[in-house]
């Protein structure tokens, strides 16, 4: 089971993942790509929308 503590990344509340949630994420990703590339232009920039933080 998760939990989350108060004080987090950017003064937002963190959820904290245990070992019952060890397989929410994949052992290895489909790509792997530098933040920089130009085919995660579109997705940074979707996410940063819509967690409100800006991409210079």
């Amino acid at each position: 089971m998760g939990s989350s503590i108060g004080v987090g990344f950017a003064g937002s509340v963190c959820v904290v993942l245990c070992e019952r949630a060890s397989d929410a994420l994949p052992v290895r990703p489909e790509i792997s790509l530098p933040l920089m590339h130009s085919a995660l232009a579109g997705l940074i920039g979707s996410a940063a929308y819509q967690l409100g933080y800006a991409v210079t």
